[in-house]
This record gives structure tokens, sequence and C-alpha cells, in this order.
């Protein structure tokens, strides 16, 4: 059996609920199939809006102590979104972290950067009282919308390597 890890895009979570009661998960039906299956499944809960560095890191340090018990484990992380970019840099910068991980399953990853990112980059009215609305009430760094802009993909593609003995497979679709 497999160790999976999901991670989530922007402005996502892994449940919502009180205590062992989920009302609502990020990736719906997939955690528990998965389980269902004998897979052991971390679904992984980041800064919703944390830049790609922040949420990098916070993955990369909850996969490493969540199968620190293992001597050897091998995952393979399936990643929605930003979820995406965040284990690309997780992996080329955790040497550790990339030691362990088998694959990396990208789905629907801007790895070319969000129109919509830039769109809210250009300070469109709309989009702006919109930022300024989830700043207000989330209260936290919201670096992870200008690191979706394609300008800044162009500059995380050439700063951020493959990482070796990782294989590296995306899934995308077109509207």
């Amino acid at each position: 059996m497999a160790n999976v890890v999901l991670a989530h895009g922007i402005l996502g979570f892994s449940g919502i609920g009180l205590g062992d009661f989920e009302i609502v998960r990020y990736f719906r039906g997939v955690k528990s199939a998965l389980e269902e299956e004998g897979h052991t499944v971390l679904a992984t809960s980041v800064n919703p809006l944390g830049s790609i560095s922040e949420r990098a890191k916070q993955i990369g340090e909850a996969i490493t102590h969540y199968f620190s018990a293992e001597s050897n484990p091998q995952v393979i992380i399936l990643a929605h979104s930003m979820g995406g970019l965040d284990a690309r840099l997780a992996l080329s910068t955790n040497s550790h972290l990339a030691g362990i991980t088998d694959a990396l399953v990208t789905i629907g990853t801007p790895h070319k950067g969000s129109p919509v990112a830039e769109m809210v980059a250009q300070n469109w009215r709309a989009t702006q009282f919109i930022y300024q609305s989830l700043v207000d009430f989330l209260g936290t760094s919201v670096g992870g919308l200008s690191d979706l802009t394609p300008e800044h993909a162009q500059i995380f593609d050439r700063e951020t390597a493959e990482a070796v003995g990782v294989r590296y497979f995306s899934i995308a679709g077109v509207i």
C-alpha cells in the first residue's frame, strides 16, 4: 500500500468541522476512498493565502512529522492548484523530503501563472476590494496571490529545480 499526501490549493483546507466530525473536506471523498483501499493518507493543511515559500515549508514539515516513525517511507504527493507549486518548491529545497518522495502529481496547477492572480496584481477595483476583504477577514499573510501571477511563475520555474529521483506528473484541463 502507498503513503499518499494530499496538498490543497489557495484558500484550501484539509477539512472543516468540530473535533472528529468533519462537515466538508477539500478533497471530497478522495481521502476516505484511498484509506478504504488500505493506503495511509495525510491531508495537509497550510496557510490558505500564504506565499509559496511559506506553504512549501509547512507542507515539508507536515510530511516529515507525519511519517517520522517509519524508517524509509515512500510518499506520493497529490497536489491541487497552488498546492502543486508548494510541493514543487518543497521537493526542490528539502532533500529529506525529496528522498522519501516517489512522485508528485499536480492537478490543475497554474505552472505558468493564473489570469485571476494577474487581475488582482493589476489593481482592478473589483479584485482589490475582494483582496482587501480577504486580508481584513483572515488577518494573515496573503503572499500567495502575488506568487501566482504569470510573471512570478516564470521566475519560479527558472529557480525551482526538479528533485532528483522524484517522478513528476501534471494533469490539466481546458475550459
